[in-house]
């Protein structure tokens, strides 16, 4: 009787561990698709791109298990927003425009949604007198402050997007805490270009009042 509960057992263990081995195999293995893709992404899934722009995509296939698989895809683009070659370089077209790029292997396909853009950028960085970083302060453009502003993050970057071309005055005004003057620059921004324009802000003084006792 002892020797059949030990056959027994060792039965429902050696079962027991067939069984975790073949989940580990299809795991491992991708369900038997490894190599069979079943969607592809392409990177970045949007992107908004400055007339006559070039622009890198990449992409990468997935087997139906979320497994990498190595794809060679074919690109395409909507003819209206530019071309694209077969490494995943985009260039855009010479007017503004909405359309996407596409990567393509064999009946898969993944796309990107692009954006052509007449505009461009205002960026840059905004430190103080001392060499610190000043941080949530409101960089604008004069000529129409409420639609073209951006705040310095916590970095001491800021990003003013969809500036149409022409030449404005960038400002940061004083605010008695972090900046006791104002200060501001000539930018000329270009079609689809992103222009640096760094700032540097005086930290205001303190003064101390000594009392003398008698």
């Amino acid at each position: 009787m002892a020797n059949l509960r030990f056959k027994y057992w060792f039965l429902v263990f050696g079962c027991l561990l067939f069984t975790v081995y073949c989940l580990l195999v299809v795991s491992l293995s991708g369900c038997g698709d490894d190599n069979v893709v079943a969607s592809i992404e392409v990177s970045p899934s949007s992107a908004t791109i400055g007339i006559n722009k070039a622009y890198a995509f990449s992409a990468v296939g997935r087997n139906s298990a979320g497994f990498l698989v190595a794809i060679t895809p074919t690109w395409s683009a909507d003819a209206a927003i530019g071309s694209i070659i077969s490494t995943g370089l985009f260039t855009a077209s010479g007017a503004s425009g909405e359309g996407k790029v596409t990567a393509t292997s064999g009946a898969i396909s993944g796309t990107a949604s692009v954006t052509i853009t007449t505009n461009g950028w205002l960026t840059g960085n905004v430190t103080d007198t001392n060499g610190s970083l000043v941080i949530g302060t409101m960089v604008y453009l004069k000529e129409n402050r409420t639609l073209y502003n951006g705040e310095t993050n916590n970095s001491g970057d800021y990003l003013i997007s969809g500036i149409p071309p022409g030449t404005y005055e960038a400002r940061i005004d004083a605010n008695g805490r972090t900046q006791s003057s104002a200060v501001s620059a000539e930018v000329t921004i270009t079609s689809g270009e992103t222009v640096t324009q760094d700032f540097i802000v005086t930290v205001p003084t303190t003064t101390s009042t000594t009392t003398t006792l008698f």
